[in-house]
């Protein structure tokens, strides 16, 4: 009847430490490292109890020197050597049973379904779920997949009666679909309306909708890879182009905080400094409303422009209702304890299950003090507490990117938009003088200059 439950388990864990060098293991029995052949063999135990692990290794192993094709012979060998080791028959049939004459003929039980074959099916689920169009559609690991799941575990599902391989094929399909549907998206047509010339024509809702429209879609397209070995932040430009879409949304990060400071800074008239100002701290509230955490940080930057805050001409003649909205927003995005607020709020958020933009600076920020903090190699070995630390961010990166908002694009107000955010080459002084244009600095009172009569 083939080995008990208990021997599966017992083989299963003597192939992933039957070589002590191969993985560091510390007190409580807790991987620290390893080569990437055997921490593949180790989350695939883990799969199961421990999908987190899982999921922070097939999202990361590139950066600690693994191709995805070198995982998936990993895997395969594991489940080869792990099924040959119990079943000398590659189908896993039971050997037939011989009877004596006038014998009647017993039942046999096949031998029970290799216990590591559940764990490597809940592996590949969860690589296809994350990792799909990077992996097995630009990689090509899918036509080794299938082959893998046609030849080693359809098998199994005929002789057994389960359901393993169409698990791992449902996988596939969500993914496809959801890969096929992000290259096929149509642009939207455009809208025939009133063609807005200037800020203050433009209420605070469409303008927080109009940029969350745009933030979501750009938060959506950055990939697991772009996330890896700092590379939005390199000096090299190829690095660069792998975190292509990080690089973008950071590039309208400033351009978005620029434009702010900008708008407010031309106005020469106080009265309609104050209202642009008003207006984009509507804005900004706004898309707090909408949980776009993002376009709130940037409004917020905008306002706190140093150009910006010195004119306390503009800022005396804000409205009592604004002022209060204002303070609401800055005790809300505050730095202060690790951003608690923001945490606070957004994981509220994600407890609704709403669309969300988070703050994309925090993710990076956390992704820099992990990088900086931590070696890829512990000696020869990779470092599987900082695969689990990366995996970990990057994982609370996608889980914003699942669910949408119901926006549509208004043309007229993203030709607006783009066109705002062309900026000079020299954003920062052309704006600080913008500023002292508006409001001169007050000329110090020397204490030595007396006047007498």
């Amino acid at each position: 009847t083939g080995p008990t439950v208990e021997e599966q388990m017992e083989r299963m864990r003597s192939m992933i430490y039957d070589r002590p060098k191969a993985l560091s293991v510390g007190e409580n029995d807790e991987v620290k490292s390893g080569s990437m052949e055997y921490l593949t063999r180790y989350v695939i135990s883990q799969s199961l109890d421990a999908p987190a692990c899982t999921e922070a290794f097939v999202l990361t192993y590139r950066q600690f020197g693994a191709t995805p094709h070198e995982i998936m012979k990993y895997a395969e060998t594991f489940y080869k050597k792990y099924v040959e080791n119990f079943f000398k028959k590659p189908d896993n049939t039971t050997p037939k049973v011989k009877h004596k004459k006038g014998d009647k003929p017993q039942e046999t039980l096949p031998p029970p379904l290799p216990i590591v074959t559940d764990r490597i099916i809940a592996f590949f689920r969860l690589w296809v779920n994350v990792a799909y169009p990077g992996d097995f559609k630009k990689a090509g690991l899918l036509p080794i997949l299938l082959d893998f799941l046609e030849n080693k575990i359809s098998p199994l599902d005929k002789r057994d009666g389960t359901t393993n391989n169409s698990q791992v094929k449902l996988a596939i399909i969500r993914a496809n679909h959801n890969y096929t549907n992000a290259r096929k998206r149509k642009p939207d047509k455009d809208e025939k309306t009133e063609k807005q010339r200037n800020l203050l024509d433009i209420s605070a809702t469409t303008l927080a909708e109009q940029l969350t429209y745009k933030e979501a879609l750009m938060y959506r397209a950055i990939q697991p890879p772009e996330l890896l070995n700092l590379s939005w932040s390199s000096k090299n430009k190829n690095n660069r182009e792998v975190a292509r879409n990080v690089v973008l949304m950071v590039e309208r990060s400033n351009k978005v905080s620029y434009w702010v400071a900008t708008e407010i800074c031309m106005c020469k008239d106080l009265k309609k400094r104050v209202q642009a100002m008003k207006r984009f701290i509507n804005v900004a509230h706004k898309c707090h409303g909408m949980k776009n955490y993002n376009t709130t940080m940037e409004v917020i930057g905008g306002l706190n422009n140093i150009s910006v805050q010195r004119l306390k001409k503009t800022w005396a003649e804000l409205p009592e209702r604004y002022q209060q909205m204002w303070d609401d927003l800055t005790v809300l995005m505050d730095t202060k304890n690790n951003y608690n607020e923001y945490r606070n709020s957004i994981n509220a958020a994600k407890q609704q299950n709403a669309p969300v933009v988070p703050f994309l600076g925090i993710f990076l920020r956390d992704l820099t003090f992990i990088e900086e903090g931590n070696s890829d190699k512990i000696g020869k070995h990779a470092n599987f507490e900082k695969i689990n630390l990366l995996g970990s961010v990057i994982r609370e990166v996608q889980a914003y990117q699942k669910v949408s908002y119901s926006y549509k694009k208004q043309s007229n107000i993203t030709k607006y938009l783009r066109k705002a955010l062309v900026l000079p080459e020299d954003p920062e002084d052309t704006i600080y003088e913008l500023s002292l244009q508006v409001e001169a600095k007050a000329m110090p009172v020397l204490e030595d200059t007396i006047v007498q009569n």
